[in-house]
């Protein structure tokens, strides 16, 4: 599959997404202007292969909601789930290989694989297992018609048992995959082996009752921070912290069991998140290296941290705990790092985004990377000059609608804001602080703003 890469196929991180522009006539009913999802691969190629059943699912998806009377965003959102969840499950190859660098991404996995297998031993040893122990459990429990909430202490923990092993043994496959495939492969475990089933030790976990669990606990948080208006880039990270620490813990953990020891252990942790990792399918515990070269930036581990911070301050204060078990623990700055701001534009990157097609001539209003005689200026023309005169993010830019352009004003300018003309909201932003008025450059320097791809209603592209 190759050509050029979808304008709705984009990259966040290390990982594509795709982005989706809700119809016209859906954008009033659902309250939203774009539907944008994680495609579960860093791979390209992979990318754009999802991305076109995606495309297919979200046309389809559309065309029956307008077929309904009244849709809403949960419809919407209730597909997206269902679809992109079996996306995800796709992934169940344990990791993923870039050619290029194969005798390293092999070294790279065995040495996952063993530690993954460490850790597992240790924790059939005590008998506590960690939250994506648990995950396999769920599944596992799952699978016969039952909820892992209906055990009884005895049989949840045999069930955990079960699901360590199940996960060490993969780990042993994987690596006779990856060393000896040639071999014929032997289970390291007898339950492979035998029907027999080793119940182990019947130790129960007792925890208290009528305490919010760190599962639903961390639902309920992300609910709050979307009513909020937090923007979908900081959601997703919260998320993705959140999942982390529930690997960690347990996502039955109630929160106010949480201990201080506990919360000092994954902060430190947290700086120690393998950059190389990125966009891997990997749990919390795998992404760890004690390389200090390889280590995520502290101003990026102070930044997860602190989305843990929150979450706690915000169940200390709706009485889920009495005591912060957060606070006064600091992330530390490791020596010789200091935040740096991305480097400007220098005139020769400004002068070839200025010779591109779009602005030095484009084929037509579908092909504006190819060179041609086309200089209509349409709304992809206006973004990148909007970025450029105001410093406007392009996901600011890209959901302007025509009330907030303020050009009758004796300041002209543009309005960074969540809701259209009626005062519905149908855009989301970073944060609050992005919410501000924006000086109108053009206009300064006498250009008449013209938008033609503008309708009443509806955000440009």
């Amino acid at each position: 599959m190759s050509g050029p890469r979808p304008t709705h196929l984009a990259r966040r991180g290390a990982v594509y997404v795709a982005r989706f522009r809700i119809p016209l006539k859906l954008v009033d009913r659902l309250g939203m202007v774009e539907l944008c999802r994680s495609l579960y691969t860093p791979d390209a190629q992979l990318a754009r292969s999802r991305c076109l059943r995606a495309t297919n699912w979200f046309r389809s998806t559309t065309n029956g909601l307008l077929q309904m009377s009244n849709p809403t965003r949960a419809d919407l959102e209730k597909s997206a789930r269902q679809f992109f969840e079996e996306l995800k499950a796709e992934n169940d190859v344990p990791r993923q290989f870039k050619p290029e660098s194969l005798d390293e991404e092999l070294e790279l996995n065995i040495d996952i694989s063993r530690r993954r297998i460490r850790n597992l031993d240790d924790q059939l040893k005590v008998n506590k297992f960690k939250g994506y122990v648990e995950g396999i459990a769920k599944r596992l429990v799952a699978e016969m018609g039952a909820k892992i909430d209906d055990l009884t202490a005895s049989e949840r923990l045999i069930t955990l048992q079960l699901a360590a092993r199940v996960d060490r043994e993969r780990q042993e496959h994987f690596m006779h995959l990856l060393t000896t495939p040639a071999q014929q492969y032997v289970p390291r475990d007898s339950l492979f082996c035998t029907p027999e089933i080793d119940q182990g030790s019947s130790e129960q976990i007792a925890y208290p009752a009528n305490s919010i669990v760190l599962s639903k606990a961390g639902a309920e948080y992300l609910r709050r921070k979307t009513s909020e208006g937090v923007g979908v880039s900081l959601l997703t990270e919260l998320e993705r912290v959140l999942t982390w620490f529930q690997e960690r813990v347990g996502t039955d953990r109630p929160v106010k069991t949480i201990s201080k020891s506990e919360l000092r252990a994954f902060r430190d942790d947290l700086g120690k998140i393998d950059v190389q990792l990125r966009g891997r399918k990997l749990l919390f515990e795998d992404r760890l290296t004690d390389k200090s070269e390889r280590q995520i930036k502290s101003v990026t581990a102070r930044r997860y941290w602190q989305s843990i911070q929150g979450f706690f301050r915000w169940a200390e204060d709706e009485g889920h705990i009495t005591v912060d078990p957060a606070a006064g623990l600091k992330m530390a700055v490791k020596k010789g790092q200091v935040k740096r701001s991305p480097a400007p534009f220098d005139q020769g990157e400004l002068k070839k985004f200025c010779q591109s097609p779009l602005y030095s001539g484009y084929q037509s209003t579908k092909r504006v990377s190819t060179p041609g005689n086309c200089h209509a200026r349409e709304g992809k023309w206006w973004c990148g000059i909007l970025m450029m005169f105001t410093g406007m993010r392009a996901a600011e830019v890209s959901q302007l609608l025509p009330s907030d352009f303020v050009f009758d004003h004796e300041v002209p300018h543009l309005k960074i804001q969540r809701v259209d003309a009626n005062g519905k909201q149908v855009k989301t932003v970073k944060s609050d602080s992005s919410l501000r008025d924006v000086l109108s450059c053009c206009r300064f320097h006498g250009h008449q703003v013209s938008l033609p791809q503008l309708s009443s209603r509806s955000p440009w592209g």
